[in-house]
C-alpha cells in the first residue's frame, strides 16, 4: 500500500510540471508575440493612425472652405489648410504622392486673395442694396394705398355725378390714369420683393443662374418705369429718384451686379479647385491603405484566427507557426479542393455521356421492336430513368393511335360523301333564295313604276279639271 501510495503521488507530481512547462511555454510564447508586436507592428501603426488623423483634420479644413458663405478671412484659412496638406507631405514615404495636390496652388491662391480683398466691398453694396430696396418697396407700398384711395374716390364721384358731361370726362380719364399706374406699380413692387429676398440671401453659396434672373428682371422693370431721360435733374417723384439711385447703385455708377456675378463666379472656381484636393486625399487614403495596410492587417488576421490550443500543440512539438506556413497550408487546401472538384466533374461527364449513350440503345431497341410483328414487344419498363419512361409510353400511346385509328377508312369515305351532299344541298338553297331576290326586287320595281304612272296621270287630269 506504501509503495503504491508513494508512486501515485510520484505520477501526480510529473504530471503537475508537466502542467506547468507547458503554461510557461504559452505565456513565454505569448510574451514574444506581444514584444514582436510592441517592437514591430506598434511603431507603423502608432504613425499610420497619425497620418490618417491629419489626412481626415485636412479634409474636414477643405470641407469647410467649400461651405464658407462669405470670403472674410478665407485667404488665412486656406492657408491653414495648406499648412496641414505639408504636414502630410512630412508623413509619407513616398512624397511624390502629394506633387497632384500642389497642382495650380499659386493660381488659386490669387483668386481666394481677391475673394479676401473684396468681401469687405461687395458686403457693403450687398447691403446698401437691400436698404435701397427697401426704401423702395415701402414708397412702393405708400403709392399704391394712395392710388387705391384716389380710384375709390373717383370711382365714387363718377357713380354719384350731377355735373356736366365735361367733369364726368375728365373724372372718368383719371380713373383710367389710376388704374393704369396701378397695374404698372404692382408687378414692380412684385419684383422688387423678389430682388430683396434675393440680396438678403446672397451669399458665396448662391446660385449664378438664379442671381443673373433676379438682376435681368430688376433691370427690365426699372427701365420700364424710369423715364426715357433717365438721370433727369428734377425728378418727378420720390419714387422715381429713389429708382434711378438704385439703377446707379445696381447697373451704372457703383455696378454692384458686375461686381458680385464676378464674386460668385470666383467663389464657384475656387471651391472646384478645394473639391479636386478633396478627391485627391481620398484617392491618397485608398492608396495607402491598399499598399500598407492591408498586408498587415492580413498577417494579423490570419494568425488570430489559428486556435490557442493549436498553437500550444505546435510549441509543444517544437514546430514554427508563422504566416508563411499558414499560407502554403491554406493554398495546398485549396489546391486538394480543387482538384477534388475536377474529378468530380470529370466522372459526371463519363456518366452522363453513358446514360445518352444507353438511352439511345434503349430508344432503338424499343422502336425496333413496335415495327416487328412479334409478339415480344418491349414496354417501358426496360428503360434505365423516369424521364425516359414518360417519354416511351407516350410515344407508345401515339403508335397505338397511329396504327390503330378510331374510325376505319369506309367510315371516312362516308363521312366525306356525306359533306358533298350536305354542300351541294346547301348551295342549291343558295340559288333558290338569289332566285326569289331578283324576283322581288323585279316586282318592286314594276310597283314603283306603277305608281309613277299612277301620279302622272292624277297629275294630268288635275291639270285638265284647272284648266275647265
Amino acid at each position: 500500500m506504501n509503495l503504491d501510495s508513494s508512486v501515485k503521488d510520484q505520477f501526480e507530481i510529473s504530471d503537475k510540471e508537466t502542467i506547468l512547462k507547458i503554461e510557461s511555454g504559452t505565456v513565454e510564447m505569448n510574451n514574444n508575440q506581444v514584444t514582436l508586436l510592441a517592437g514591430q507592428e506598434l511603431p507603423l501603426l502608432t504613425k499610420e493612425s497619425k497620418r490618417q488623423q491629419k489626412i481626415l483634420s485636412t479634409y474636414l479644413a477643405l470641407e469647410n472652405l467649400t461651405q464658407r458663405t462669405d470670403a472674410d478671412n478665407l485667404a488665412e484659412d486656406y492657408e491653414l489648410a495648406h499648412q496641414q496638406i505639408n504636414e502630410i507631405s512630412l508623413l509619407m514615404n513616398n512624397k511624390s504622392q502629394l506633387d497632384l495636390m500642389f497642382v495650380g496652388h499659386k493660381e488659386f491662391s490669387g483668386i481666394i486673395g481677391k475673394l479676401d480683398k473684396k468681401h469687405d466691398r461687395n458686403n457693403q453694396l450687398k447691403q446698401s442694396t437691400i436698404i435701397q430696396l427697401q426704401l423702395i418697396n415701402d414708397q412702393l407700398t405708400i403709392d399704391i394705398k394712395d392710388k387705391q384711395r384716389q380710384k375709390a374716390l373717383l370711382f365714387q364721384q363718377i357713380n354719384s355725378d350731377r355735373f356736366t358731361d365735361k367733369v364726368t370726362a375728365t373724372r372718368v380719364k383719371a380713373y383710367a390714369t389710376q388704374i393704369t399706374e396701378l397695374s404698372n406699380l404692382k408687378p414692380l413692387q412684385q419684383t422688387v420683393i423678389r430682388s430683396l429676398l434675393a440680396f438678403q440671401q446672397l451669399n458665396l453659396q448662391y446660385s449664378i443662374v438664379e442671381f443673373d434672373d433676379v438682376s435681368a428682371e430688376l433691370k427690365q422693370a426699372v427701365t420700364n418705369f424710369l423715364p426715357a431721360g433717365r438721370l433727369v435733374s428734377n425728378p418727378t417723384s420720390l419714387l422715381t429718384t429713389q429708382l434711378i439711385t438704385l439703377d446707379q447703385l445696381l447697373f451704372s455708377q457703383q455696378n454692384s451686379v458686375a461686381k458680385w456675378r464676378s464674386h460668385l463666379r470666383l467663389s464657384r472656381l475656387y471651391v472646384e479647385f478645394i473639391k479636386q484636393q478633396q478627391q485627391k486625399l481620398q484617392q491618397l487614403v485608398l492608396e495607402i491603405s491598399s499598399v500598407e495596410s492591408s498586408p498587415q492587417k492580413n498577417k494579423l488576421i490570419l494568425l488570430d484566427w489559428v486556435p490557442v490550443e493549436i498553437k500550444d500543440l505546435f510549441a509543444q512539438r517544437n514546430i514554427i507557426l508563422n504566416n508563411q506556413n499558414l499560407q502554403l497550408s491554406i493554398l495546398g487546401f485549396i489546391g486538394l479542393l480543387f482538384f477534388l472538384l475536377l474529378r468530380m466533374i470529370f466522372a459526371a461527364k463519363k456518366k452522363v455521356k453513358r446514360y445518352g449513350q444507353e438511352s439511345v440503345q434503349l430508344f432503338t431497341q424499343f422502336i425496333e421492336s413496335r415495327n416487328k410483328n412479334s409478339d415480344e414487344k418491349c414496354t417501358s419498363d426496360m428503360f434505365n430513368s423516369k424521364e425516359n419512361k414518360h417519354i416511351a409510353e407516350q410515344f407508345q400511346k401515339s403508335l397505338e393511335i397511329i396504327t390503330n385509328p378510331v374510325h376505319s377508312e369506309k367510315q371516312y369515305q362516308q363521312k366525306i360523301e356525306e359533306q358533298k351532299a350536305t354542300s351541294q344541298h346547301i348551295n342549291q338553297q343558295l340559288e333558290e333564295i338569289n332566285k326569289l331576290k331578283s324576283c322581288i326586287e323585279f316586282l318592286e320595281s314594276v310597283s314603283s313604276e306603277e305608281s309613277l304612272m299612277r301620279k302622272s296621270q292624277d297629275r294630268r287630269n288635275n291639270e285638265k279639271l284647272s284648266n275647265i
